[in-house]
């Protein structure tokens, strides 16, 4: 196409498909998250690649889901309570990789250390109430300290 002045454009058309393609958090622990990705059915969408990020974008670990393979997969190896960065993207449509172009971002926490109550005692007393003792309690993630 040219105007007026004689300047060549370029004139394409787009088609824009909306993909239905979901990341899902299956399970997390206080060393690991794993996820799936649900690609509903759309035979079009090859596969997806997901990625697992630290505070510092260092990248943990990466996994390629393959459509039609009914799959999870686990990130191992995490540090307990701590925020991580999950990116699905390089998602390969039509034998297209669309790298960067649709992608997925959320972010994941692992758990905190269990506490633990340690021994335990109740015992009723004469005002009809419960008395309640414990020792070797263990709760470091919240209160740095055991007793």
């Amino acid at each position: 196409i040219k105007d007026s002045d004689n300047y060549e454009y370029l004139s394409r058309n787009f088609r824009t498909d909306n993909l239905e393609l979901s990341l899902k958090r299956e399970m997390v622990t206080t060393n690991s998250v794993t996820y799936s990705v649900d690609f509903s059915g759309d035979e079009n969408i090859k596969s997806a690649k997901v990625t697992l990020y630290d505070s510092e974008n260092n990248i943990i670990n990466n996994h390629t889901f393959i459509n039609g393979e009914d799959e999870e997969f686990t990130f191992s190896g995490l540090t307990k309570n701590t925020s991580y960065k999950v990116i699905l993207d390089e998602v390969l449509f039509k034998n297209t990789n669309y790298s960067k172009v649709y992608t997925i971002n959320t972010s994941v926490k692992t758990l905190k250390a269990k506490p633990s109550l340690g021994e335990v005692k109740v015992k009723a007393n004469e005002e009809s109430s419960l008395q309640y003792s414990s020792k070797n309690r263990r709760d470091i993630e919240n209160y740095g300290r055991t007793d």
